[in-house]
């Protein structure tokens, strides 16, 4: 194997893995420095990834009130948004709304029927 294909498999590599490309990577790292090197940089990226999953880490004390200032600020745009909707949604609304759903539904189905009575009116002609 040459280290480009070696390096393919640096990040996952385990001593312990047995295989003929186990074998292969095993036989390339005992002689090239380079792809040991890099072996090397990912078990220390490795322990270091792993040393951060028990470290405890507090946050700043800024950050808190940051956050807490922008929930507030959405929440209250929430609220003046809803009061906005139930406002629109008064029974004045919903029923003008009605009628003029009622108005469009009734002026085309006039505009049909005209339509049907003048075909008809033109094939007796």
């Amino acid at each position: 194997m040459n280290c480009r294909e070696v390096r393919d498999y640096l990040p996952a590599y385990d001593e312990a893995s047995v295989g003929p490309r186990s074998e292969l990577v095993n036989m390339h790292l005992k002689s090239c420095e380079d792809c040991r090197s890099e072996l090397h940089s990912y078990r220390e990226l490795g322990a270091g990834l792993n040393s951060l999953a028990t470290q405890t880490i507090e946050p700043p004390s800024w950050l808190l009130g940051t956050i807490t200032e922008t929930i507030s600020d959405k929440v209250v745009r929430v609220a003046a948004l809803r009061a906005r909707a139930m406002a629109l949604a008064t029974p004045k609304f919903v029923a003008g709304g009605a009628i003029v759903v009622a108005g469009i539904l009734g002026a085309a189905l006039l505009k049909r029927r005209g339509g049907k009575q003048l075909r008809e009116a033109i094939a007796e002609a």
